[in-house]
């Protein structure tokens, strides 16, 4: 039988609105990774991942399932392209998991 994986509680409404905004700050502004770690004190791991549990939690680029809100349809485009041209490699790391 396979070990059950521990379970984790969702994160807070707070770290997901501090993790996005790293995710817009590295993938559409000149913040580095590093920069972002340095004034939140934490390791560069920390962003690194917040980023990419970003990415993964963005709804799928597909033109059969609308978004539930048309107004964040735009940034969801905008941050999946900058991930893309910024580091394509971060994207696919990210969908392996």
């Amino acid at each position: 039988m396979p070990a059950e994986r521990p379970r984790t509680r969702p994160p807070s409404p707070a770290t997901l609105t501090r993790d996005f905004g790293w995710a817009v700050l590295y993938l559409l502004g000149e913040d580095k990774q590093a920069d972002l770690a340095r004034e939140a004190r934490v390791s560069t791991a920390v962003v690194s991942d917040a980023i990419r549990r970003i990415l993964l939690s963005l709804p799928p680029d597909d033109a059969q399932r609308p978004y539930a809100d048309k107004r964040f349809a735009p940034l969801v485009a905008m941050l999946r392209d900058a991930a893309t041209e910024r580091s394509g490699r971060m994207v696919e790391s990210a969908a392996a998991g």
